[in-house]
């Protein structure tokens, strides 16, 4: 494994890891959910990959883990940002997700990759598709998991579950990794049930990384003042893979069937026991899944 950071022309640096041996193939790039680290996308899930020949690319996004965190930025009030959008009113985020598109090709040029296969969740879902359709020679596949096309009545989560998120962490790394376990058994569905010792070591990693709230607000912004991709999406060209839990509490399956019948000849899958997140239960199912569409799109392309 390889952790090191690059600096985009506007003076952010992204840390990343690669995982697996480079090779002549395009790496698939894994892209994280708002607020999350790279370590969201756990060490053992990429290594299944890994195993099925791939080299993987992981990455903070910018104000997560060991990027840059842009405290020099307001910290918006998500209730105040929550309620403009609930009344129609337009938001300006202290940046957008079209920017945070624009860092992950920054990351790719820096490290001479062509193309890459996308996969995001959440956030990370939306980023890479908006790398797909602004960015389209780089992206030689696109897998979108729980990521909408637009903000609507299926991106609102339930009460119970905004309840859970919102409440703050005990002071201190055991607070935290409490508060996180708390968070995943609220959104991940039955994958969550089970043993936790990965959830909790996953945690401690990344309360030592650093953990920036403030961040989280601001991505979350981002994904409020987000304009509906629908048109955009429906000139992808990229070979789409569109998957979505069953037991998602916070993003209804319906938002991404939406996306699947918005881009052109994409797949849909429901994945069950899936909420949100990367659970190690569902790693078999979306690994061969990813593997599949990944080779399929490697062998099209050709």
């Amino acid at each position: 494994m390889t952790v090191a950071k690059i600096t985009t022309p506007n003076n952010i640096e992204i840390c990343y890891e690669i995982i697996g041996e480079k090779n002549d193939s395009s790496p698939i790039v894994l892209i994280s959910g708002a607020g999350l680290q790279m370590l969201a996308w756990p060490d053992g899930f990429c290594e299944m990959l890994v195993k099925r020949g791939h080299w993987i690319i992981r990455f903070d996004n910018r104000d997560t883990g060991e990027s840059t965190n842009l405290e020099h930025l307001p910290s918006p009030s998500l209730l105040r940002f929550a309620l403009m959008h609930k009344l129609g009113l337009r938001i300006r985020p202290p940046y957008f997700l079209e920017d945070m598109a624009e860092d992950l090709v920054h990351l790719l040029d820096n490290l001479c990759v062509q193309k890459a296969h996308l996969v995001g969740i959440s956030l990370g879902g939306m980023i890479a598709q908006i790398a797909a359709f602004s960015y389209s020679n780089r992206v030689a596949s696109l897998t979108c998991i729980a990521a909408p096309a637009r903000n609507s009545r299926h991106t609102m989560p339930k009460i119970k579950t905004v309840l859970e998120i919102m409440k703050a962490p005990r002071p201190g790394r055991q607070g935290y990794i409490d508060w996180n376990i708390n968070l995943v058994r609220a959104v991940g569905g039955s994958a969550a049930e089970g043993p936790d010792e990965y959830l909790r070591e996953i945690a401690g990693r990344m309360y030592d990384r650093g953990i920036n709230s403030d961040g989280m607000r601001r991505q979350v912004c981002a994904v409020y003042a987000a304009s509906d991709r629908r048109p955009a999406l429906a000139k992808i060209t990229a070979p789409t893979l569109v998957i979505h839990g069953a037991d998602d509490p916070l993003i209804h399956p319906e938002a991404s069937k939406e996306v699947a019948e918005t881009v052109p000849g994409s797949r849909y899958c429901v994945i069950e026991g899936m909420g949100h997140g990367i659970l190690k239960p569902i790693w078999p199912k979306l690994v061969e899944l990813i593997d599949e569409h990944v080779k399929q799109s490697s062998s099209v392309s050709k």
